[in-house]
């Protein structure tokens, strides 16, 4: 009787231990894209990169900036006056702290940030994604989407825990 008990147990703490996602967890000071990161008032984004030259209302929570320099747009969304995600699929578009643009390679991203939390296909994509701690509430992703072995687009996004 002890060792069924024993063994409903132990196959218990082992089911919990893999439905847990393990996360590499990169640092949260490299989840900057442009250098623009999570959290970030409005305001220091208009300091830096000039008035959006369009504004939408997306699915879900806040605003959707659409910002332009360098002959590129890239997207911001901004929730109760805070950068809550950061989106570049455009050539000359801002870069992550660490280097990574659109057109890096696979090998140029792994090699950066190392073996990412979650990757695979996504229709014809190739999508990797690397999580950091923001707080209790939130994690912070780390996006690349790829197509031909290189990325075609990147983004900074939190989600709710």
């Amino acid at each position: 009787m002890k060792l069924k008990k024993l063994l409903a147990a132990s196959l218990t703490a082992l089911a919990i231990t893999v439905s847990v996602p393990c996360f590499a967890q990169i640092p949260s000071s490299i989840m900057i894209i442009g250098g623009l990161y999570i959290g970030q008032n409005f305001s220091e984004v208009i300091s830096v990169y000039g008035k959006p030259v369009a504004e939408r209302e997306p699915a879900g929570r806040g605003m959707m900036y659409t910002f332009a320099k360098n002959g590129a747009s890239f997207d911001v969304r901004i929730c109760n006056d805070k950068v809550s995600e950061v989106a570049v699929n455009q050539m000359n578009g801002p870069s992550t702290i660490s280097g990574i643009r659109i057109g890096s390679t696979l090998n140029e991203v792994k090699n950066t940030y190392g073996k990412p939390d979650t990757e695979g296909k996504f229709g014809d994509d190739y999508v990797i994604e690397y999580t950091g701690k923001k707080d209790n509430d939130f994690t912070l992703i780390l996006s690349f989407t790829l197509k031909n072995g290189k990325v075609i687009r990147l983004s900074l996004d939190e989600v709710m825990n």
